[in-house]
């Protein structure tokens, strides 16, 4: 399955791409993650102050489980990062497939974020 299995028309995603198991900022990485269904986060992202978010969609990299998520709101971090809060988060699915295929159709993707809106 793809991206495009979970995906609504003319709905602004942003997609994440999270790794737990990441040898050097693994343990950073679970400290500034929440999934809570309730009031959800994760930090830190280098995202557009002005871009307009209305979902999120996370695929946890170590086990490849898809997530998706009301956006509430984005916090500009120290760092010039951006900090994501959501809720509602709901488990939406699994995949077989790597990021870059999940997200890009195997083009070669260098971030761990993508944008996606599905016009018709």
């Amino acid at each position: 399955m793809t991206i495009y299995n979970f995906i609504e028309q003319n709905i602004k995603y942003i997609v994440l791409s999270i790794n737990f198991e990441h040898k050097k900022y693994g343990n950073d990485i679970k400290l500034n993650t929440n999934l809570d269904s309730k009031s959800g986060f994760s930090c830190c992202w280098n995202i557009g102050k002005d871009r307009v978010i209305q979902k999120v969609i996370i695929y946890l990299k170590h086990n490849k489980e898809i997530y998706i998520a009301d956006f509430i709101r984005k916090e500009q971090q120290n760092n010039g990062r951006y900090k994501i809060y959501f809720e509602n988060t709901k488990l939406i699915g699994l995949t077989t497939l790597n990021w870059k295929d999940f997200v890009n159709n195997g083009v070669g993707l260098r971030t761990s974020r993508r944008y996606i809106e599905f016009k018709k």
